[in-house]
Protein backbone atom coordinates (compact mmCIF):
# COMPACT_ATOMS: atom_id res chain seq x y z
CA UNK A 1 0.00 0.00 0.00
CA UNK A 2 2.56 2.87 0.84
CA UNK A 3 5.33 1.23 -1.98
CA UNK A 4 5.85 2.77 -5.26
CA UNK A 5 8.02 0.99 -8.28
CA UNK A 6 9.21 3.82 -10.06
CA UNK A 7 10.64 6.50 -7.12
CA UNK A 8 13.12 4.61 -4.69
CA UNK A 9 14.91 1.95 -4.18
CA UNK A 10 12.62 0.86 -1.48
CA UNK A 11 9.84 1.43 -3.31
CA UNK A 12 7.96 3.79 -0.37
CA UNK A 13 6.02 6.38 -1.00
CA UNK A 14 7.65 8.76 2.11
CA UNK A 15 10.79 9.33 2.09
CA UNK A 16 13.66 11.49 4.40
CA UNK A 17 16.75 13.31 3.02
CA UNK A 18 19.43 14.90 4.02
CA UNK A 19 19.75 18.10 1.70
CA UNK A 20 23.57 18.89 2.36
CA UNK A 21 23.80 22.40 0.66
CA UNK A 22 27.36 24.33 0.54
CA UNK A 23 26.04 26.62 4.04
CA UNK A 24 23.47 24.36 5.13
CA UNK A 25 22.17 20.96 6.04
CA UNK A 26 18.51 20.28 6.06
CA UNK A 27 15.97 17.47 6.73
CA UNK A 28 13.15 17.08 4.73
CA UNK A 29 10.15 14.24 4.17
CA UNK A 30 8.72 14.06 0.84
CA UNK A 31 5.76 12.15 -0.30
CA UNK A 32 6.37 11.01 -3.42
CA UNK A 33 4.67 9.30 -6.44
CA UNK A 34 1.92 6.26 -5.06
CA UNK A 35 -1.51 5.43 -5.26
CA UNK A 36 -3.51 8.92 -5.20
CA UNK A 37 -5.80 8.10 -2.74
CA UNK A 38 -2.90 7.52 0.01
CA UNK A 39 -0.87 10.15 -0.97
CA UNK A 40 -4.06 12.77 -0.59
CA UNK A 41 -4.23 11.41 2.92
CA UNK A 42 -0.88 11.78 4.31
CA UNK A 43 -0.67 15.29 2.32
CA UNK A 44 -4.29 16.24 5.09
CA UNK A 45 -2.80 14.42 7.65
CA UNK A 46 0.30 16.55 7.47
CA UNK A 47 -1.68 19.97 6.89
CA UNK A 48 -3.88 19.13 9.70
CA UNK A 49 -0.64 18.51 12.27
CA UNK A 50 1.38 21.66 11.79
CA UNK A 51 3.77 21.61 13.66
CA UNK A 52 5.12 19.42 14.01
CA UNK A 53 4.77 19.22 10.02
CA UNK A 54 5.73 21.70 7.84
CA UNK A 55 3.28 22.19 4.58
CA UNK A 56 4.60 25.18 2.02
CA UNK A 57 2.00 24.66 -0.61
CA UNK A 58 -1.85 24.61 -0.80
CA UNK A 59 -2.23 21.64 -3.03
CA UNK A 60 -0.98 17.97 -3.42
CA UNK A 61 1.72 18.53 -6.55
CA UNK A 62 1.34 15.56 -8.62
CA UNK A 63 4.63 14.35 -8.15
CA UNK A 64 6.82 14.91 -5.06
CA UNK A 65 5.39 17.64 -1.98
CA UNK A 66 7.36 18.81 0.96
CA UNK A 67 5.91 17.65 4.31
CA UNK A 68 8.38 18.34 6.50
CA UNK A 69 11.72 20.20 6.31
CA UNK A 70 14.35 20.74 9.63
CA UNK A 71 17.05 22.81 9.34
CA UNK A 72 20.05 20.89 11.17
CA UNK A 73 22.73 23.52 10.30
CA UNK A 74 22.93 27.13 9.04
CA UNK A 75 25.10 29.39 7.46
CA UNK A 76 26.75 30.61 11.17
CA UNK A 77 27.20 26.90 12.37
CA UNK A 78 29.19 26.90 9.20
CA UNK A 79 31.58 29.74 9.85
CA UNK A 80 31.85 28.95 13.63
CA UNK A 81 33.25 24.94 12.79
CA UNK A 82 35.68 27.25 10.17
CA UNK A 83 36.94 28.95 12.95
CA UNK A 84 37.48 26.69 15.37
CA UNK A 85 38.95 24.05 13.18
CA UNK A 86 41.50 26.20 12.06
Amino acid sequence: MLRVSTWTSTKRILLFEFNNAADSLTLRLYVGPGEQPVRERLFAFANSNQPPFRVRSKKLDPHYCTLFSQPFLSPLDYEVAVNWWW
